[in-house]
């Protein structure tokens, strides 16, 4: 038995090429679209899903997306302590400590698990019983991130990249959502990752003020919380309030600089 695809949505550059690929008869159109939301997502990915994606997709394929809501999520910035494990902090977050960035687990509690436990509810009914192939929207830029599911029960394919006859880079994605007539799509992230650039961050506070104050908000959270370690959203060690933004960014990681160690890889697609 085939089993059915069900694409996880990111929002982003490569998700916005694989639906013009779907309106364009390229890629199969997959049982389902979902995608998380982690509630701090920028409002500029959200504008782009519901002026042209969703448009798109309903209108080519008859494909709805479906948000899967951040209350899936069994934790938010910080994981529940146990009798093994103190509590701890989600985001990759910096620290003043000499070890760097926090490792990363927003993306597998907020995207990975909260749209498989949305999957598996009675009135979707996925499962071992029901099996299914999961679309992530990696691109060949990004083939370091490709790894399989820890759940039995779902096969992951990338379609950008291998399964369906493309080996497409991030600027071929863009090439192609652009070819179709549609705006360039914009990158997909929290508001306050501190995996952002400093332009992403000149962005967001000059565009979206009103997110980029929730991130001084969280900035100054994260450091009450953990003063020894100074834990802070901006990679420079200082709060964000107070960081130089117009400083020039170091030359992006073939993986655009952030994510490539992310728990599940399911960002910035």
């Amino acid at each position: 038995m085939t089993k059915p695809i069900i694409w996880s949505n990111g929002g982003g550059t490569q998700s916005a090429a694989i639906a013009v690929l779907i309106s364009q008869g390229k890629l199969p159109v997959p049982e389902r679209c979902v995608m998380a939301d982690t509630s701090r997502e920028c409002s500029q990915t959200w504008n782009y899903l519901e002026n042209y994606l969703r448009p798109l997709l309903f209108e080519s394929a008859g494909l709805e997306v479906e948000i899967v809501p951040h209350s899936y999520s069994r934790v938010d910035l910080f994981s529940k302590p146990t009798a093994r494990k103190p509590e701890q902090i989600l985001l990759p977050a910096w620290t003043n400590r000499g070890v760097g960035r926090l490792r990363p687990f927003c993306s597998g509690e907020w995207k990975r698990d909260a749209v498989y436990r949305w999957l598996r509810e009675p009135e979707r009914g996925y499962g071992r019983k029901n099996p299914i192939v999961q679309w992530l929207g990696f691109s060949r830029d990004e083939i370091g991130r490709c790894k399989p599911a820890k759940q039995k029960w779902v096969e992951i394919h990338w379609p950008l990249i291998m399964n369906y006859g493309l080996t497409l880079t991030r600027k071929d994605c863009v090439q192609i959502v652009v070819n179709a007539g549609l705006p360039t799509p914009p990158k997909s992230r929290c508001w306050m990752c501190p995996h952002q650039t400093n332009a992403e961050w000149r962005e967001l506070s000059s565009n979206y003020p009103q997110e980029f104050a929730k991130a001084v908000e969280i900035d100054n959270q994260i450091t009450e919380w953990d003063k020894r370690d100074g834990l802070y959203l901006h990679r420079s060690g200082v709060p964000l309030a107070q960081a130089d933004l117009s400083s020039p960014d170091a030359p992006e990681h073939p993986l655009f600089g952030r994510g490539e160690d992310c728990d599940a890889g399911m960002c910035w697609i």
